[in-house]
């Protein structure tokens, strides 16, 4: 996967380029410092993503988005809170809030990831299989409640059922669609449309409650359209 990263703040092209380096499949196309220089040089080229900040010089990052006649995928890269929503209006992917964590910034590549096979695969998948209890379990994505992380294993909660596999919560996490299913803590996945509310940092479904994880209330808002 291709990316471009348009900001203004060197520091923040080093923390990208560090992250990104972690993850094997990103590729850096090109660096921008400014929206102008970017958009001239996407007249020309392109890339899978741009890693985008918002406060810039003379052009703005949502401006730019705004100009822009055909994007990629965007991640937003800011310090500014307040303009999650009218990001998540252009159909940005993920808003990164800075300073944020490298797991934060894989969980926002995968999202990404998972954009891309969507858009290119007009038959999406309604299920996966997983091998657990020394078989393979074919599950429908509609019936599970949600993953947990638990040390080398992960317990996916499934229709009442617990199953215990040995897969990694980020390896399930690629597996699962990005419009139906949120990472809201370092060790769960919360199924969307299971969620019944939200109080405080707890995410209650209909027979349990999960913890939103700090580095995460800001995803979790922005997604979830949260005021």
């Amino acid at each position: 996967m291709t990316y471009l990263i348009v900001d203004d703040e060197p520091l923040a092209h080093d923390v990208i380029k560090r992250y990104a380096n972690e993850i094997g499949f990103l590729e850096l196309a090109h660096q921008c410092y400014n929206a102008i220089d970017a958009m001239e040089w996407l007249r020309k080229n392109t890339v899978d993503l741009i890693i985008l900040d918002i406060h810039m010089p003379k052009i703005t990052g949502l401006s730019m988005l705004k100009l822009l006649k055909e994007k990629p995928d965007v991640i937003i890269s800011s310090a500014y809170e307040e303009y999650a929503l009218e990001s998540f209006d252009l159909d940005v992917a993920d808003y990164l809030l800075k300073p944020y964590s490298i797991d934060r910034f894989y969980s926002a590549i995968q999202r990404v990831k998972k954009r891309i096979a969507n858009n290119t695969d007009g038959n999406q998948a309604e299920s996966f299989f997983i091998k657990g209890d020394k078989k393979h379990h074919q599950l429908r994505f509609e019936g599970i409640e949600y993953v947990e992380g638990y040390g080398q294993y992960c317990k996916i909660h499934y229709r009442g059922e617990v199953i215990l596999t040995l897969e990694r919560l980020t390896k399930i996490e690629e597996a699962l669609p990005v419009n139906d299913f949120l990472r809201v803590h370092k060790s769960y996945i919360a199924a969307i449309p299971k969620i019944q509310s939200i109080s405080g940092n707890m995410i209650e479904l209909e027979n349990m409650k999960i913890p939103i994880g700090q580095s995460y209330r800001k995803s979790v808002k922005e997604v979830l359209k949260l005021r």
